[in-house]
């Protein structure tokens, strides 16, 4: 559940005889154009507050009432006028709307009209400052900045709008192949009215834990689930182990699996606390939790864990891992940690006050102990909070790149610490960024939706693996606008974007091309202030994303949309809810020692070999070989040199230290380590040398023919792969004269 305060339904029922809004006092105007791409404006101060919103079903829908003076709005009306083929000129080009205030107690909201009174977008965090970026059309159009005092005592603001590209790293393809992925629906109708789902998986035992419910009128349901390798697509067997504590209904349904003991936590919101219960047996038995540490707030909360920072350590007889539980009201938010596995907690430590936004995502622990709470607004920029002192005090880092968002933000932390940050960027897309001291710094901050066109996300969901390995979840629509109306029109798919080395480069996919998540009707995401009818809040607040033992995805999310195909989801009216999971079916993994075999791929052509310092001692000939990778391709491990022919005039010429004990053909040699460190050759990059070793006792010339393939130099394919191939492709043969100590390559067509 999100209880959004500056969208308060008893200001809604008060205030519901009021006429549709008119009264707004008009503050100013200006034009913004690539003339004159920056326009300032101030107002204030303002002693009245305005903590009112009116009914999507009155004119504009979803903004404040506003009767000034004594509902006081504010309104400065900005033309902008963009010349023709000026968009197509500078593609990356928005409108960013931003306004800010002294006072972080404070709290001004911002909707964006167009002419006819409708809205546009809003900003409405909670914190400061409230951001909107437009995109971009040729022409001239009027749009009205209409400025919300919701919680002021005497504040001004400052607004600026600005036309210019946004922060961007550019978004650059994996050169991976990209991940499959396999869809299972809940069976039996256990699936139904499965909001904010939560995933985890016992790292023991293999299972996955799934938790989800519907806020406010139906009970929650926890559902394990076995996945049977033996056949393809795995076999999903479902059993429902849901604890006494969720049979009651509850305002927010929270799962946690501690990715080391596997003890898996659900919690359910009740007011000042949650009632929780926990399982070391995948939920075959339950036992109570205390639930929260007090005073941790009582909206939103969050259950996390990992292992102590110094000096506190797990042992003996003592829960190895800490567990925190988190939770909000308004604009402040607190933490509790519990020492004894999440049975008790201590008393809640503030985490912030009025410097962010009151919501926040879902904490994470790293590998040494540092704990992460990200939040969409913590002025000016998205952030995570930060702890290193097990939950005792608390900094805010932010992420410079990024404005504040409407979506709760999410971080994967991987197995050396690298801190990977998702979140909905205040234009509406899905944006991730990487840090590796610890959120102090931020780099590689790519729009993950690019390659898809995508104009609106929500629910960013991120998991890490491995150092340079992650993979961000979230839904994602090709339309642009109020994404939140019951009149948008975009259609909404689950995509899942990887990286395999750090975010310099990603792959992004969409894991339902056939059947959206979500059809015409909008996604709404502001708290109790969606009231419209029919109920497109079906999906609520976020889904939850993990990685299985051997590093497969695993996204657990609610499906709006079940059984839906494109050419009838625009008469999909439904707006469903139920519980999903789309895991890994192909592809790298994010635990690379769990990576499938790759298919045998002859990359001759692609390198170069460099053959030099030819000995003979003892009846050994003997010279050093490295790879050069003279394309623009990146070639990953595992990579061998494979011989395929060895000639010599008496036949007795052999190979001597082959990694895979072969003495002739199909001898190979791995160069997986010899890769300088990073398991890939890049472009241009030059090996390790390797020395290769042939018996010839009478010292005699001979010819040994060589591949180079990426592959497992120990499937039959390799083996065969020494006798035959593609006549498109070439050999290398080296000469190897002894006696005289020459090397001559000849590169030979097949």
């Amino acid at each position: 559940m999100r209880l959004q305060s500056r969208r308060s339904a008893l200001f809604l029922l008060a205030l519901a005889v009021i006429a549709s809004p008119v009264a707004a006092a008009i503050t100013g105007s200006g034009t913004l154009s690539p003339d004159n791409p920056e326009v300032a404006y101030e107002s204030g101060p303002f002693l009245v507050s305005n903590p009112t919103i009116q009914t999507e079903s009155l004119l504009g829908g979803d903004q404040p009432i506003c009767e000034d003076p004594v509902l006081p709005c504010d309104d400065f009306v900005l033309e902008v006028d963009i010349p023709a083929g000026y968009t197509a000129d500078h593609p990356g080009h928005r409108i960013t709307v931003r306004i800010d205030w002294p006072t972080g107690a404070n709290d001004f909201d911002m909707f964006v009209l167009d002419e006819d009174g409708a809205v546009v977008d809003s900003s409405a965090t909670g914190g400061r400052p409230e951001i909107v970026v437009l995109p971009l059309a040729d022409g001239r159009r009027t749009y009205t900045v209409r400025v919300e005092p919701f919680l002021v005592t005497g504040d001004s603001y400052a607004g600026s709008l600005t036309l210019g590209p946004a922060p961007d790293s550019p978004y650059v393809p994996g050169a991976e192949p990209a991940p499959e992925f396999v869809n299972y629906a809940a069976p039996n109708g256990w699936g139904t009215n499965y909001g904010e789902p939560s995933i985890g998986v016992n790292p023991i035992t293999g299972k996955v834990m799934f938790t989800g419910r519907r806020y406010l009128n139906v009970a929650g349901k926890t559902l394990r689930v076995t996945f049977d390798e033996s056949t393809n697509p795995a076999n999903a067997n479902w059993e429902d182990v849901t604890p006494l504590s969720s049979l009651a209904t509850s305002a927010d349904p929270i799962g946690y699996t501690d990715r080391t003991t596997g003890r898996t936590f659900v919690s359910q919101l009740h007011a000042l606390c949650s009632a929780t219960e926990y399982t070391d047996t995948d939920g075959d038995f339950w036992l109570p939790s205390e639930g929260c540490g007090l005073p941790t707030l009582f909206d939103h909360q969050t259950l996390g864990g990992g292992p102590f920072a110094p000096p506190l350590v797990g042992g003996v007889g003592v829960y190895p891992n800490a567990v925190y539980y988190c939770a909000q009201t308004l604009v402040e938010a607190g933490c509790a940690v519990s020492l004894d596995g999440g049975i008790t907690f201590g008393a809640g430590v503030p985490v912030y006050t009025t410097e962010c936004g009151g919501l926040h995502g879902h904490l994470k622990v790293a590998p040494d102990g540092t704990v992460y709470l990200p939040n969409k607004g913590c002025a000016p920029n998205q952030a995570v909070v930060v702890s290193a002192d097990n939950g005792q005090s608390w900094e805010i880092r932010q992420i410079p790149t990024s404005l504040p968002g409407d979506s709760d933000p999410s971080v994967g932390i991987a197995t050396d610490g690298t801190v990977y940050f998702g979140y909905v960027n205040a234009d509406g897309h899905a944006r991730i960024a990487v840090s590796r001291d610890k959120g102090l710094s931020w780099d590689n901050d790519v729009d993950v939706g690019a390659p898809f066109g995508i104009q609106n996300a929500v629910f960013p969901a991120v998991v890490a693996g491995d150092p340079a390995r992650a993979a961000f979840a979230f839904h994602g629509t090709t339309v642009g606008g109020a994404y939140g109306a019951l009149d948008f029109p975009g259609i909404w798919h689950l995509y899942v974007a990887t990286t395999y080395d750090g975010g310099e480069s990603w792959t992004t996919v969409n894991v339902t091309p056939g059947d959206p998540v979500q059809g015409p009707g909008g996604i709404c995401i502001i708290g109790f202030s969606c009231d419209n009818e029919p109920d497109n809040r079906n999906l609520l607040d976020f889904f939850d994303a993990t990685i299985d033992n051997e590093g497969r995805i695993l996204v657990g999310y609610a499906d709006g949309c079940v059984g839906c195909d494109l050419d009838a989801v625009a008469e999909d009216e439904d707006l469903l809810s139920y519980g999903t999971i789309a895991r890994q079916s192909g592809g790298l993994r994010l635990l690379s020692a769990f990576d499938p075999a790759p298919p045998l791929e002859d990359v001759t052509d692609l390198v170069r070999l460099i053959e030099s310092g030819l000995t003979y001692k003892n009846g050994v000939s003997q010279f050093q070989l490295k790879l050069k990778n003279d394309s623009d391709r990146t070639l990953a491990a595992p990579l061998h040199v494979l011989v395929a022919a060895i000639d010599s005039t008496s036949g007795a010429v052999t190979v001597r230290n082959a990694d895979n004990g072969e003495t002739g053909v199909g001898a190979t040699f791995d160069y997986s380590a010899a890769l300088n460190g990073d398991a890939e050759l890049k472009p241009r990059e030059v090996s390790i040398s390797r020395a290769l070793q042939f018996d010839s006792p009478s010292r005699e010339k001979f010819d040994v023919t060589l591949r180079v393939l990426r592959g497992d130099p120990e499937s039959p394919q390799t083996v065969a792969a020494g006798q035959t191939g593609g006549a498109e492709l070439r050999l290398v043969r080296v000469h190897v004269d002894p006696l005289l100590g020459l090397l001559t390559v000849t590169l030979l067509e097949r």
